[in-house]
């Protein structure tokens, strides 16, 4: 079971929506329920050059995504923010564990 990482595409946008219907991907958190898929295509689409979003892929299914805002003033160009989410019969593979890895590595770069 290989869990792979690649960037977000504008045509994950309905996968992406799906994470984060999930229960656990928006309990305890500001994120309201059920978005619209015209608020996820449009989110997708229009990323700015210093947002970046990945997806995990298991079994040929999108079934994680992380997204990481790197500050943009040259004081705090060394900090960044994240949100993540995992479906939820998905949790505790390794899902999380490797988005969060992959922004890791591409911070250190």
């Amino acid at each position: 079971m290989e869990i792979k990482v690649r960037r977000s595409e504008a045509s994950d946008a309905k996968k992406i929506k799906e994470i984060y219907e999930c229960t656990n991907a928006y309990s305890n958190t500001l994120q309201l329920p059920d978005p619209s898929l015209e608020l996820w295509e449009k989110r997708i689409s229009t990323i700015p050059d210093n947002i970046y979003s990945y997806v995990a892929i298991l079994n040929g299914e999108i079934v994680g995504n992380i997204g990481f805002e790197v500050c943009v003033n040259p004081r705090r160009r060394h900090v960044a923010s994240f949100g993540m989410g995992v479906k939820d019969e998905y949790l505790g593979l390794g899902v999380g564990s490797k988005l969060l890895s992959t922004v890791i590595d591409h911070r250190s770069c």
